[in-house]
């Protein structure tokens, strides 16, 4: 990785004034030259890395169809973000009992697979990335989702040499919430979190983070408190 003698010159963030939506690579590199020295860019997976969440949303209905389920529309606006483990756990609140909970993930990873894996990642990630690297700013990744499904698809898509470390749970161990991986990777750092849910980014900003928002069709309209927003696609 770069070293940090070699980075690019940055800006001071008090002269930068950029719109609430970053639209295009050359706005989205000078707002992050305009962050300053960054530490650690933690990014999300789903819905931030690739726009998922429409994928995983037919997954759990096909599951779920599987079992003599009809959810409504808009029935997974609820669970976006949280860990499939959460999600089973609310589907069965919701429905009744649906089964054992690794067979339940056994059978959506299965479904998921084939679209997720040939959704290409969202316009911005190649760019942030590059850019990141450029400045010395390591990304990591701290995810909700499954570990096994997030490593395939980086490998598919040339990612994986891009992040230092994956967080995220796998079929043999989960891991501790988000909120407390997060916490744990910027309190105290010059930490940037690009991420979709407004929950993570306003726990970022108490941190003293630099946020950065994604808006996709299951998060529009969300209260977010991101320093700057970027759209979900391609």
């Amino acid at each position: 990785m770069t070293g940090k003698s070699d980075q690019p010159t940055t800006r001071d963030r008090s002269s930068c004034q950029p719109a609430p939506f970053l639209n295009d690579a050359g706005e989205l590199r000078e707002f992050l030259l305009c962050s300053a020295s960054l530490d650690v860019a933690v990014w999300d997976f789903d819905g931030v890395v690739v726009d998922s969440e429409p994928v995983h949303a037919s997954a759990y209905r096909d599951v779920l169809a599987s079992r003599g389920v009809s959810p409504p529309s808009g029935f997974f606006l609820p669970y976006t973000g949280q860990t499939e483990r959460a999600i089973w756990t609310g589907l069965a609140e919701e429905y009744g009992e649906l089964g054992n909970y690794q067979e339940l993930r056994s059978e959506r990873i299965r479904v998921v697979a084939t679209q997720l894996f040939a959704a290409p990642p969202n316009w911005f990630v190649g760019v942030a990335l590059a850019a990141l690297e450029a400045l010395g700013t390591r990304s990591v990744m701290v995810s909700s989702g499954n570990r096994e499904t997030i490593d395939e698809y980086l490998q598919i898509w040339d990612l994986q040499q891009s992040f230092d470390s994956v967080s995220a749970a796998s079929s043999g161990a989960d891991v501790a919430p988000k909120a407390e991986r997060l916490t744990a990777l910027v309190a105290g750092k010059s930490g940037l979190l690009i991420e979709d849910s407004p929950q993570h980014i306003s726990l970022a900003k108490r941190l003293g983070a630099v946020a950065i928002g994604v808006e996709h069709s299951y998060n529009v309209g969300a209260d977010w408190h991101a320093d700057v927003m970027l759209r979900a696609g391609v």
